[in-house]
């Protein structure tokens, strides 16, 4: 990448276009399961390629294949990527618990098994996406909350970026639209220019206003919520991209294909402008 010139555009535009494959892994191969498989072809094969990996990577240690292997499909989770991992946890002073913990002890730690264990530190790792502008509760117009919003199933926007009774309110990677592919940052690019259009052809029309409309952004939702059944992301082992009212509510169930249109070009009809 130092002495070859541009290939660290290709390097990354490379990793970039591969990373839209992952789309396929994400949805349901109707006429696959009819014969019995579980999500799709590909995916099914992914996982019987990982199983392999685990029980021969293990084969010193079975007793971790349990611990280690998922119930769930590939990608129905976010996975974790690191080198080391699989080999910090086959090390004699390292244990792999898989016990729900009970309770935190004044030493350490007591799991649902009545065991406890003794440590000096404990680390709690985790995070949660579905609380979306928090702490802060945005108020809208006529008294709007995001809490009253949001109280039948979570947080919605129409393209990640807006919501009726919130004029000039736009934000960016909002609900349900974490890309499914690619980069994060090219669509921040793009999120940003179909903003900053909205609001410069508000003011050259000579508007104080812009809103989207209510059943615009009913209808937008509705078909996002079809689109979130035909993918795995709410089968079993879902895991934070699922709320607490059981919807999908991270990813957007577009492709890039599908969604860049949808975001390239302002439709002002789609607005109320005062």
């Amino acid at each position: 990448m130092e002495h070859l010139q541009y290939y660290w555009n290709w390097y990354c535009y490379a990793n970039f276009f591969k990373s839209l494959g992952f789309t396929t892994l994400q949805s349901f191969d109707e006429a696959w399961r009819a014969k019995r498989g579980s999500i799709s072809e590909r995916n099914d094969n992914i996982r019987k390629a990982l199983v392999e990996y685990y029980r021969e990577y293990f084969t010193d240690r079975p007793d971790l294949v349990r611990k280690i292997m998922s119930t769930h499909a590939p990608q129905v989770r976010r996975k974790v990527v690191d080198n080391s991992f699989y080999s910090i946890i086959k090390q004699e002073n390292v244990d792999r618990v898989t016990e729900i913990i009970d309770c935190i002890t004044e030493t350490g730690t007591k799991t649902k098994d009545c065991t406890e264990r003794k440590f000096d530190m404990i680390v709690l790792g985790g995070f949660k996406v579905s609380h979306y502008f928090w702490p802060l509760d945005y108020k809208g117009r006529d008294g709007m909350t995001l809490k009253k919003a949001w109280q039948k199933d979570g947080a919605r926007s129409y393209l990640g970026m807006t919501m009726p009774q919130y004029p000039h309110f736009f934000s960016f990677y909002g609900p349900n639209h974490q890309p499914r592919a690619g980069s994060l940052h090219s669509f921040g690019e793009r999120w940003a220019r179909y903003v900053v259009s909205a609001i410069v052809g508000m003011i050259e029309e000579g508007y104080s206003s812009i809103e989207i409309k209510k059943e615009v952004f009913d209808e937008y939702n509705a078909r996002l919520d079809a689109g979130n059944k035909n993918l795995i992301w709410e089968s079993g082992g879902s895991g934070y991209f699922v709320n607490q009212h059981g919807r999908q509510a991270v990813n957007m169930p577009w492709t890039n294909a599908e969604y860049h249109p949808m975001v390239r070009k302002v439709n002002f009809d789609d607005f109320q402008l005062k």
